[in-house]
């Protein structure tokens, strides 16, 4: 792998040297500088990984959110994460979770971990309870109303409900993942 990043136009007149991959100026155009840019490494974080320009960042946009809403359509769960991490062991996870109307998520909680939802778009309601199954807090989230989201403290009992079709939000919370165990989902009788 390289040792450095040499990128210096002002000291080469005839060609851009780029970790010793020459490009002539009078034969740049933009297919062969995407082809050369694929080619080079950049430092990544201080563990010394390394990854390709052009790879580094993943983007958040209307593409994606539509992409992952999409799926979460066609999934009998009616919901869908996009994970930004790459492992399940990380000790981040990070990732955008599309839900829709409908969908079952089970009011649950994370014994050692804080989780943080953020809404990219649509309407979202956030319950906590108690033991009992019972409300202690109702929020919905929703950009346009100025409320974008929530932390939840670890050991709190809590859900998240779509209130708009194609739904999103931005969830964070500390790895590595953990199968929910049985004390880990509140079993409460329906009533009515």
């Amino acid at each position: 792998m390289p040792t450095e990043r040499d990128v210096d136009i002002r000291n080469h007149p005839e060609y851009i040297n780029v970790n010793k991959l020459k490009i002539s100026r009078n034969a740049l155009n933009l297919n062969r500088l995407r082809s050369a840019l694929r080619k080079i490494s950049v430092p990544r974080g201080a563990e010394g990984d390394w990854v390709e320009i052009g790879k580094v960042m993943k983007i958040i946009d209307e593409q994606l959110l539509n992409e992952v809403s999409v799926q979460a359509k066609e999934s009998p769960r009616l919901r869908k994460n996009y994970n930004f991490h790459q492992s399940l062991d990380e000790k981040c996870h990070r990732f955008i979770n599309a839900v829709e109307p409908g969908a079952e998520v089970p009011i649950h909680k994370h014994p050692t971990k804080d989780e943080t939802f953020v809404i990219l778009r649509g309407k979202v309601r956030v319950t906590t309870h108690r033991d009992d199954g019972s409300i202690i807090e109702d929020v919905v989230l929703c950009a346009e109303d100025g409320r974008y989201g929530v932390n939840i403290p670890k050991g709190v009992w809590h859900t998240i409900e779509a209130l708009e079709p194609n739904s999103v939000i931005f969830e964070c919370k500390e790895g590595p993942f953990v199968e929910h165990e049985v004390d880990g989902i509140l079993n409460v009788e329906k009533k009515g």
